[in-house]
């Protein structure tokens, strides 16, 4: 409360309280406290302001009407996107190194890999990430603790198979000791193709993620083993109900179960990512470079881009492939950093690249098929809603029906002061784009906006900022 509105706080009255107004204002020495905040009738004599009594209703109103709209909204937000961001604390990697996963290593390797390069040089890149793998009859092994993205791809791709096939494992306690590793509120990532040897320690796994409450996603490859049929060529069998205690343990800490196959596990990563982190990935060029085409490619970068991720399948070594920056040189070790290498691929990240254009030159003459990413701080979520017959707006699966008339919702996290959404870019299956404005959304969502329309069609959505 002003002082405009708290006269009555003079020394005269010795209450040490604001004067209310009235003739029931006892305390204020059975006076009409001067300046006053009675409200009850509009005489100046009791109430000094009563001429501002109508516009303090009619903004309470209208702010009451905000905050259903607000609450209303969050019925639809929430669970559209998920809007509530995790801090990331720490990243940990629980990997089963045991022979037995030796089919699905390398695919796991590159699942752990590619979640770690997603966040690197970005807002949503973790304090420090942790490294911990399990077999039988090593309960757990920590191979690394690191601040450093580029020393965990390392470390992760220097994971192999050891030991027997056999199953179960310690999946337990390699997940006790990434909990005991990880700091508060971190993110786990758990893979294993078997049962769990310890399945009895699962609640004291549940006490400890309870506990620091964090994040737990655990990978199975479908179906899990459990062990060799004597006489049996090493072909999997149906897993056993061994597997119960990763149900427990998601069921008692509200973590996520994926089970997967080795084709499957990418996409389910990219699902994962867009998911859990709130920086968006940008795709910047996919392009093929066939032996006959011109060896360079240039691609632009904006200065909203915290890094580049480049992708070439094709070449035989990093010795194969540079980048060039806007200045015109050459870029070194200094201000790129090779994350993977094989005789078939190379991944290179650009480390908070200055805007301008690049351009990637191939030395060699072998065929590329390129794939350019950035990491962005700015990222949106889109849903498209209609209305039911009891007036509520429901969430649209699939593709939209030509002539409809849907409201779109969309909410653009991370945008830098001074920027605003504007309106949005529909693009049809024939290149027609359209420009539609944006309504934002009243209450404590500043960054939502919606619009209502009739598609003519199914498109793709693309944010605009201004």
């Amino acid at each position: 409360m002003n002082e405009e509105w708290c006269m009555a706080c003079g020394d005269d009255t010795g209450k040490g309280k604001c004067g209310f107004g009235g003739r029931d204002d006892t305390e204020n020495g059975d006076r009409t406290a001067k300046g006053g905040i009675n409200k009850d009738r509009l005489d100046p004599k009791y109430s000094p302001h009563h001429h501002l009594h109508y516009n303090a209703y009619y903004g309470a109103r209208k702010a009451t009407e905000n905050f259903l709209e607000a609450e209303e909204l969050k019925n639809i937000f929430i669970p559209m996107f998920g809007l509530v961001k995790r801090y990331q604390a720490s990243f940990g990697f629980v990997i089963d190194d045991t022979g037995s996963m030796g089919p699905i290593i390398a695919q796991v390797r590159k699942a752990c890999i590619d979640i770690t390069t997603n966040v690197l040089g970005t807002a949503n890149a973790p304090s420090n990430y942790i490294l911990v793998t399990f077999n039988d009859p090593e309960k757990h092994r920590h191979r690394l603790t690191t601040e450093n993205g580029v020393d965990m791809i390392s470390e992760l791709d220097n994971i192999t198979v050891n030991g027997g096939g056999d199953c179960p494992e310690y999946a337990m306690s390699g997940l006790q000791k990434a909990v005991e590793l990880c700091k508060d509120k971190s993110t786990i990532f758990f893979y294993t193709d078997a049962p769990a040897k310890d399945a009895s320690e699962h609640q004291t796994v549940i006490d400890a993620v309870n506990r620091k409450q964090i994040d737990l996603r655990l990978f199975l490859q479908e179906p899990l083993c459990t062990g060799r049929i004597k006489g049996a060529s090493g072909d999997r069998i149906k897993r056993d109900v061994g597997s119960y205690a990763y149900s427990l343990v998601t069921e008692g800490t509200g973590g996520t179960i994926y089970r997967f196959n080795t084709a499957e596990l990418g996409d389910i990563i990219r699902q994962i990512t867009e998911e859990i982190f709130p920086s968006a990935t940008a795709t910047v060029d996919i392009i093929k470079l066939y032996t006959m085409d011109d060896n360079s490619m240039l691609f632009p970068v904006d200065k909203m881009m915290k890094n580049v991720k480049i992708t070439v399948v094709g070449a035989f070594s990093k010795n194969e492939v540079d980048v060039e920056s806007p200045y015109g040189s050459i870029m070194t070790s200094v201000n790129t950093s090779v994350l993977f290498e094989s005789p078939d691929k190379v991944v290179i990240t650009v480390l908070k690249p200055t805007a301008g254009m690049y351009k990637l030159i191939r030395t060699g003459n072998r065929q590329w098929s390129v794939s350019i990413t950035a990491q962005t701080s700015i990222d949106f979520h889109y849903a498209i809603t209609e209305q039911a017959d009891d007036g509520h707006l429901n969430k649209v699966s699939g593709n939209p029906i030509e002539g409809g008339r849907y409201t779109l919702f969309f909410t653009v996290f991370n945008l830098p002061v001074g920027m605003n959404a504007s309106s949005v870019r529909l693009k049809t299956r024939n290149s027609t784009t359209n420009y539609l404005n944006l309504i934002q959304v009243p209450g404590d969502f500043d960054s939502t906006y919606f619009l209502s329309t009739n598609l003519t069609s199914d498109g793709k959505i693309l944010s605009e900022y201004n």
